[in-house]
Formats: structure tokens, sequence, C-alpha cells
């Protein structure tokens, strides 16, 4: 029912509001697309940076190559240091793992799951989805964590009454965000440099979806007909 109105509202957007006998005129107003039509994601425009962040994005990665050793970060027990941060800033580097980790932790802490009905996972469990093992007892172990994590994530807020559950991910050296959106029935891949119909993403897609619902299925959650979900692709600066 909701869909339906929300396609009846969509389908009216052209004629804008008129006063009765008077259909022929231009809309009085511009109208705007109902909000479960557009996505929350979607952004082609890149964001301002002020002389401050520059300047404090150059002492990150100077003070990383400096005291690479010294603990930078600490959100309960994930820690992050100089030289894994800056490495991960500077043009030359790559982003560290445990940038997102601690970052993820940063957002569970400040806004637990049971207020923004989100949920985010470390970097490991999408290596699993990914299946970034070489051994068999990689597999194991691999698969053993991500269990362990849908599992302790559920004590805090159970995963089928969350409204998104968010994956970073890296693949052949390239980070993207994988998300499974409860609300909107869809499986989005935030990605800066390659889009849906990529080599890239031919290969990914397949693997991120089909581990997660294995490791979703074997977790007994309960069923959510993830295989009717959609998959999306947005704009990404």
């Amino acid at each position: 029912m909701v869909n339906t109105a929300d396609n009846l509202y969509n389908s009216n957007l052209t004629l804008g509001s008129y006063s009765s006998g008077k259909e022929n005129l231009p809309p009085k107003r511009l109208v705007r697309p109902s909000k479960y039509q557009c996505s929350p994601f979607d952004n082609d425009l890149r964001g301002p940076l002020t002389p401050s962040e520059k300047q404090l994005h150059s002492n990150i990665v100077a003070l990383g190559k400096i005291e690479p050793d010294r603990r930078a970060v600490l959100v309960d027990k994930t820690s992050l240091s100089l030289g894994q941060l800056g490495n991960s800033f500077d043009t030359n580097g790559h982003v560290e793992a445990y940038v997102f980790n601690v970052f993820y932790r940063l957002l569970f802490r400040d806004n637990h799951p049971r207020q923004s009905k989100k949920h985010y996972f470390f970097t490991t469990i999408a290596d699993y989805f990914l299946q970034a093992w070489t051994t068999e007892e990689g597999r194991i172990s691999m698969r053993r964590r991500a269990l362990i994590s849908f599992s302790g994530a559920g004590t805090t807020l159970p995963l089928h009454e969350s409204e998104r559950l968010f994956f970073p991910s890296v693949h052949h050296e390239h980070w993207i965000l994988f998300i499974v959106d409860i609300v909107a029935r869809k499986f989005i891949f935030l990605d800066s440099v390659y889009d849906g119909e990529s080599p890239f993403h031919m290969e990914v897609k397949d693997l991120m979806i089909n581990n997660f619902l294995k490791t979703w299925e074997e977790s007994r959650l309960r069923r959510m007909g993830f295989r009717n979900f959609g998959i999306e692709y947005p704009n990404m600066p």
C-alpha cells in the first residue's frame, strides 16, 4: 500500500498544484519525489576542504613518519597508531583496515545500535565474504569469527530489527562499502571508482551477497527475504 501511494504521488509530480477549472495553467509550486524513491546514498559532489583541514591532514601524515609506533587513537579496546593513520592518509600510502575498525567502534560508542538501528562490522567479516583466505584452516577461522560477530552484534540489537548493516571491504587493494539496507530491501555498494557493470563488481557482487546470505542462515537468524532484495550502485564523488 505504501509503494502504491508513493507511485501515485510520484506519477503526479509533473502536474504540480492546480486550482479547480485551471488545469492548463503551469504548476504553482515545485514538488519533489517521495523520499522512498530517492537513494540516501546518492551523491556525486565532493565536500569543501578548509585550510585548517588541509593542514591537519599534512600534520598527520608527517607525524606518522616521525613516530609511527605511537598510539594515536584508542576507542574502547580498538587502537590505531600514528603510522597506520598517517599511511592511510598519505597519497602514496595504503588505507589500513584499523582506520575503519576504530571509526566504526566510535560510531558504535557514540550512537548505540538500539538508538541508531545500525550495525557496523569490522573489515574481517567482509574478508570472509570475499573468500580472502589462503588455506582451509584460514577459511574455518574466518567463518568462526564471522559467526561470532553476527552473534555478538545481535546481543546489542537483533540483526533482523536493524535498518542497515555496514561492511567495509577491500578487494585488490580497493576499498568499497557494502550495505545491507533492510528497510529499503536492497544490497548497496558504495564505490568511488567502479560502477556496477565493471569487471570489479561482476566479481565482487556475487561473493559478497552469497556469503552474507550463507552467514545469516548459518547464524540461524530470522528469514528476511534477502533473495528478493534489489542491488544498487549509487553515484559517488
